[in-house]
């Protein structure tokens, strides 16, 4: 015995099965604790800052994987909405700020802009 303490010897005596137990909880455990993490970021994210600085990605120096990926697509998408649906925003562009549509419009600007500078 190490120091004589009745508890130096309660690992060595545990059954596989308790074991087992125990190494089953694992996946529990990593859940919920991706389940409290995941939570928090949502709670502590602002959604309407995060969309506009991602707006401003395309304009980023040098070479950008998220331009290079998104670019090309998001302004093929763009192109295929009918001009009357800008105008009918633009009528009503105090109600519409800062929506999801207004973010991607900038996206795509700011993808133009990028492509004319290289």
């Amino acid at each position: 015995q190490k120091g004589g303490y009745a508890f130096d010897n309660l690992k060595r005596n545990e059954s596989k099965t308790e074991q087992l137990s125990d190494l089953a909880s694992l996946p529990a455990d990593l859940f919920l604790s991706f389940l409290a993490g995941f939570s928090t970021c949502l709670f502590l994210i602002d959604g309407t800052k995060l969309q506009q600085d991602l707006s401003q990605a395309p304009l980023v120096k040098g070479r950008s994987l998220l331009a290079d990926e998104l670019c090309a697509d998001f302004t093929k998408e763009f192109k295929e909405i009918p001009k009357e649906f800008w105008k009918k925003r633009a009528v009503n562009e105090s109600s519409n700020k800062g929506d999801n549509i207004d973010n991607i419009k900038a996206f795509v600007h700011n993808c133009q802009k990028r492509n004319t500078r290289n």
